[in-house]
């Protein structure tokens, strides 16, 4: 299983670990190796010769022991098929079967005209593997229209409960007020994410409705969100965690992998809320 270093930023090197531990619970045996970035300041140069270098690793891991399948934990963007074509090029004499696994990405650029490269590029990673998995229903479905001889499933992230929710004493210590109905985004800090549709949406309440507004996470457009933020006149926002709130906020631009999550959550967390705008 191939995936990104564990020490840099983003969701794959948490769900990595939940997907081999469980693997190997059902009898499997995994082999891990780093594919992508190594850090997250990696220059042009280092990303060039350090894919190179993983390339030559994969493929002596794959010569020493013959595996049944080999999975790149990837995504499906002009930057990732730069590095994920060569990578199955180089590997696929040396693999029975390779398996995509796309976390998101641009998959409804092959539903409408242009962008011709990437559709070229993107049947060249296809060819090259014997299927691929992604998040949701409208990959799956935009991969399948495009490429009909592939085979594409849906899965969804592995997911570890905690035994129990620590509740907070007081919301004053997060800089809230007691008794303001508190809304909760939790997402990375991009745009397909849909965190600037929901300040831009909360902005147009902020005369109406008293609310405070939290959000959890990081991202690309950090810097990006705080001068929306400030531009929108929405300072009493907080970038912080916070367990109790009213209203679990989650923007779904593309996809339906949001509302598994919130339906994960409210498994979990009776008052959090699916609600998703048309």
């Amino acid at each position: 299983m191939l995936a990104p270093h564990p020490t840099v930023q983003g969701p794959l090197p948490k769900h990595t670990p939940l997907l081999v531990g469980a693997l190997r619970e059902l009898g499997c045996q995994v082999v891990t190796e780093v594919w992508g970035r190594h850090s997250d300041h990696e220059t042009l140069g280092e990303k060039v010769t350090g894919r190179l270098r993983d390339i030559g690793r994969v493929r002596a891991t794959l010569s020493r022991q013959p595996f049944d399948v080999m999975v790149v934990k990837t995504s499906h963007e002009w930057w990732t098929l730069g590095r994920d074509i060569p990578l199955l090029f180089a590997t696929r004499p040396l693999c029975r079967h390779i398996v995509v696994q796309f976390h998101g990405g641009r998959s409804d650029l092959l539903a409408g005209r242009g962008h011709t490269a990437f559709k070229i590029a993107s049947q060249m990673l296809l060819r090259a593997s014997d299927g691929a998995l992604t998040l949701s229903t409208d990959e799956q479905r935009h991969l399948q229209q495009f490429y009909p001889q592939g085979r594409f499933y849906r899965v969804s992230n592995p997911f570890l409960a905690p035994d129990r929710f620590r509740p907070v004493a007081d919301v004053r210590s997060f800089g809230l007020k007691p008794g303001v109905p508190t809304l909760l985004f939790v997402g990375r800090l991009m745009r397909e994410k849909g965190i600037f549709d929901t300040l831009d949406a909360l902005a147009m309440l902020k005369h109406r409705i008293a609310y405070q507004l939290l959000v959890v996470g990081d991202g690309s457009e950090t810097d990006a969100v705080r001068e929306r933020i400030r531009a929108l006149g929405l300072e009493h926002t907080r970038r912080r965690l916070l367990r109790p709130s009213n209203l679990l906020v989650r923007g779904v631009p593309d996809g339906d992998r949001g509302g598994h999550a919130c339906r994960s959550a409210h498994r979990h967390h009776p008052d959090a809320g699916d609600r998703r705008s048309p």
